[in-house]
């Protein structure tokens, strides 16, 4: 499953990598978004769980705190999977009635 948000990062950048891009994930189904994750994506910011100009970065763990989604697959190590940060990011999400995804590597996953 992928967000609205992964969509417009993958458009971005070079043009033929972002039509390779968006053709590798145009059959993957999208999760819903709604206000809910703009308000937890701004929480995250404002409490410090991620930097404040990782916007994208805090809306992709909203949507999947948001949306009951388990697992965060991501290669953002600097944001996003940075376990010194990680129980902040739970501490947050549960302020707000949410349970922060796992968040992995695809090489965690996958076993690559």
């Amino acid at each position: 499953m992928i967000s609205d948000f992964v969509v417009q990062e993958a458009a971005a950048g070079d043009a033929t990598a972002a039509q390779e891009r968006l053709a590798a994930i145009s059959d993957i189904e999208r999760i819903h978004i709604d206000h809910t994750i703009d308000v937890l994506a701004k929480e995250l910011l404002a409490k410090g769980a991620l930097p404040a100009q990782a916007l994208y970065d805090a809306l992709h763990l909203a949507v999947c705190a948001v949306n009951q989604i388990d697992i965060l697959v991501t290669w953002n190590c600097k944001h996003i999977a940075n376990v010194t940060m990680y129980s902040l990011m739970e501490s947050v999400c549960a302020s707000l009635g949410y349970k922060a995804p796992r968040i992995c590597e695809p090489i965690e996953l996958w076993g690559m």
